[in-house]
């Protein structure tokens, strides 16, 4: 019995190390998908003129994230709402700080509000902050992302040799 408890407290702390880990997996996902939502309605805008909620109807593609954002923005341009989103509800759906998840708002709140020529370079301003904001998040990946996962094991096989 009791090693059967070791194995799930060993397994539990595991999962939680593991879980954190991907959460910066999650958050690297979500800036290259913005990155690559920027250029798709730069060229969207440049090109074919399209309106923002067709734009937003094509995003299938990309992480849970950035379509669940996508998909409440379209919502709130369908229904007219003014700001599209805001920073509490971004930082809630995409896992981020409020901070960034203000800078994603902002970004969605651009989208639309100008003439094509502002709108663009409005979005290549966007562009640089994302990619500067990937950069950093791969980083965190790389030094935080494994290190949360090997710190859950190692907690549980302390938990299980205090136990035993």
């Amino acid at each position: 019995m009791k090693i059967v408890l070791c194995l799930i407290i060993l397994c539990g702390s595991s999962y939680v190390g593991f879980t954190v880990g991907g959460a910066y997996k999650r958050k690297v996902r979500l800036y290259e998908d913005l990155l690559l939502f920027c250029g798709r309605v730069k060229s969207q805008v440049a090109y074919f003129q399209s309106r923002l909620v067709d734009i937003l109807a094509e995003t299938d593609s990309g992480g849970a994230e950035f379509r669940r954002l996508c998909g409440k923005t379209k919502d709130a341009v369908a229904s007219g709402r003014n700001p599209l989103i805001d920073a509490s509800a971004v930082s809630e759906i995409c896992g981020v700080s409020l901070s960034d998840g203000g800078t994603i708002a902002g970004f969605f709140e651009a989208l639309g509000g100008s003439d094509g020529k502002n709108q663009q370079a409005v979005i290549s301003g966007y562009e640089n902050i994302f990619s500067a904001r990937l950069t950093a998040a791969r980083g965190e990946l790389k030094t935080k992302g494994g290190l949360s996962g090997k710190l859950g094991v190692f907690v549980g096989l302390f938990v299980v040799i205090l136990c035993l």
